[in-house]
């Protein structure tokens, strides 16, 4: 009597030789359908795919044409490769084996294409009637739209404390999505005499800096978008919106400054005044408080924080009215029996009816805050 476990290796033997056998068949079991896999499925045919371009998978030219080489000539109306999402274009026959897309606008930054070249029976057929076995897909990502661009679109909505006006001889001949990827000519200038100088040095024309990524984080927020901190697809058909609709900012523009002078403190600017100064605690040696300029990118009304401190013991004490801006770093409400030294585990403390107001009437996501000496 066969034991069971002879059993299952014979047959696990058999079916590894079947497949050794019907190599197509495997790879269509398996689910592949790229280029390499198949072709390599249909590597007894004299029909295949030869080549796909663009060929790259990240950063691709939104008006990059796409071209698919077969093997054989094609018919007189072959049929015709699909691209996911659908943009205006002509599919032509460049040459006897050559297809080649036209697209008549460009894909919206950072959209994910896919394309597909049907098989099978009622798929892309040669000339001499040989038929694609499988179907074969490319998929890629379309480039980033323009930095200035965004800023731009930001300015003119009023989440950076500037305008942006438009020169001259720019005209409407290229279309609002065009004008993603090639910027018109125009000037920014600060909407605030007073900016302050911190805040200026901040913005870099044509950068994803951090003024501006605060900036779309400020937008997502306020468009009811999931926030990131890195530049989606959503974001630039949510501001081609806005600007159409003329959908400014409602809470203006906001700017903290921590200080760690003696006193410290917190002071907030807020288009073109100082409307809050509290004193604040920063972060005692072992956890300081990193200098430099972040945004706010989570806000809690309320949480426990539980950590380490820096002599080894633990803590877990309730905050409230909490912005985050680095990290586990946040500016929120503690009570303290006074303020204005290091004290806190790296976050910015200050009384909690002062942090009450900052953060109901003066502190959003994506507002800047610069800490210094």
């Amino acid at each position: 009597m066969i034991e069971i476990s002879a059993v299952l290796v014979l047959v696990a033997v058999v079916i590894a030789g079947w497949y050794a056998l019907h190599p197509s068949t495997a790879s269509t079991f398996a689910g592949r359908t790229d280029l390499a896999s198949a072709n390599k499925e249909g590597s007894d045919s004299s029909f295949r795919v030869l080549s796909i371009s663009p060929s790259a998978e990240t950063n691709v030219s939104a008006n990059a044409p796409v071209v698919v080489h077969f093997s054989s000539s094609l018919p007189a109306h072959p049929v015709m490769p699909s691209l996911v999402p659908p943009t205006p274009g002509l599919w032509s026959e460049v040459g006897p084996s050559t297809l080649r897309f036209s697209p008549a606008a460009p894909y919206m930054p950072l959209t994910a294409v896919k394309l597909t070249v049907p098989g099978g029976h009622n798929g892309t057929v040669a000339k001499d009637g040989a038929t694609l076995r499988s179907s074969v897909s490319r998929s890629w990502v379309v480039e980033n739209g323009s930095a200035l661009r965004m800023q731009q679109l930001l300015a003119q909505l009023g989440y950076l404390p500037m305008h942006w006006t438009p020169a001259s001889s720019s005209t409407g001949a290229i279309t609002p999505l065009a004008q993603l990827y090639e910027p018109p000519a125009g000037t920014f200038s600060w909407s605030y005499a007073n900016t302050p100088a911190l805040l200026k040095a901040q913005f870099q024309p044509g950068t994803f800096d951090r003024m501006t990524i605060g900036a779309m984080v400020a937008f997502e927020r306020t468009h009811q978008m999931v926030v990131y901190t890195s530049v989606r697809a959503v974001v630039w058909p949510a501001l081609l919106s806005a600007e159409q609709t003329s959908s400014d900012n409602p809470e203006g523009y906001s700017y903290a400054i921590v200080s760690k002078g003696t006193p410290e403190t917190l002071t907030i600017w807020h288009n073109g005044s100082d409307v809050f100064t509290s004193l604040a605690n920063t972060g005692v040696a072992g956890a300081r408080t990193p200098n430099g300029t972040y945004f706010v990118y989570l806000r809690r009304t309320f949480q426990y924080m539980a950590g380490t401190n820096p002599n080894g013991t633990s803590y877990d004490v309730p905050v409230s009215w909490i912005n985050y801006f680095d990290g586990s770093d946040a500016i929120h409400g503690y009570p303290r029996a006074s303020y204005g030294f290091p004290q806190s585990n790296g976050c910015v403390e200050i009384p909690v009816p002062n942090a009450d107001v900052a953060y109901h009437d003066w502190m959003h996501y994506g507002t800047l805050v610069t800490v210094t000496t």
